[in-house]
């Protein structure tokens, strides 16, 4: 990749074949969809190429894409929000087989939560899309960053809640979804930003 040049003057992606020492400029980064790449890009066991934008994207903190050259596909994995998540990546990517362990617990069933929106203003909504409930009641915790509980309910069989953060102080807080399946409970933990 360069870091700038190209069509919009915000970096390429490009190969070069020693056989014939012909260059190709396979795609143009733009505002759009992430600009000046500082890295390196990786290449992933399913054969796609993996890489982060400096800036672009939808929010203006850069990208997480893939690109497909048997298919010269461009795809936006992820827009940073130079928030919580982050903005203006330099990293490279490293890809971790399925069974190596490492110091980081796996999050089970992480699309199975979603809070929207993030940030907020006036209300947040935590919808799940947990199977098999158990009908027994579940309970969210709020916290803000010093630990200290905000927030406090029982919701039965959860699937949707909408909680009023409109008098809260601006910040972070953490949220914790404990939520009683058929065969246990299932806690799921996330943080959002009220501005």
């Amino acid at each position: 990749m360069t870091n700038i040049g190209g069509l919009h003057d915000f970096g390429i992606i490009y190969s070069y074949d020693f056989s014939d020492s012909t260059f190709s400029d396979l795609y143009d980064f733009d505002h759009l969809y992430g600009t000046n790449p500082v890295r390196e890009l990786m290449q992933a066991s399913n054969g796609l190429l993996y890489g982060t934008t400096d800036q672009g994207g939808s929010i203006g903190a850069g990208v997480f894409f893939s690109y497909n050259y048997s298919t010269s596909t461009y795809t936006v994995l992820y827009n940073f929000d130079n928030g919580v998540n982050g903005g203006s990546p330099i990293c490279d990517i490293v890809e971790l087989p399925d069974n190596l362990t490492t110091g980081i617990n796996p999050i089970s069933n992480k699309e199975s939560i979603s809070i929207y929106p993030n940030p907020a203003s006036s209300t947040i909504s935590i919808r799940n899309y947990v199977p098999n409930l158990s009908g027994r009641n579940g309970e969210i915790r709020i916290t803000d960053v010093l630990g200290n509980e905000i927030y406090h309910q029982a919701i039965n069989k959860p699937s949707q809640s909408t909680i009023d953060i409109s008098q809260w102080s601006n910040g972070v807080y953490f949220y914790q979804l404990t939520i009683p399946t058929q065969s246990g409970t299932e806690t799921y933990r996330g943080k959002f930003v009220k501005e």
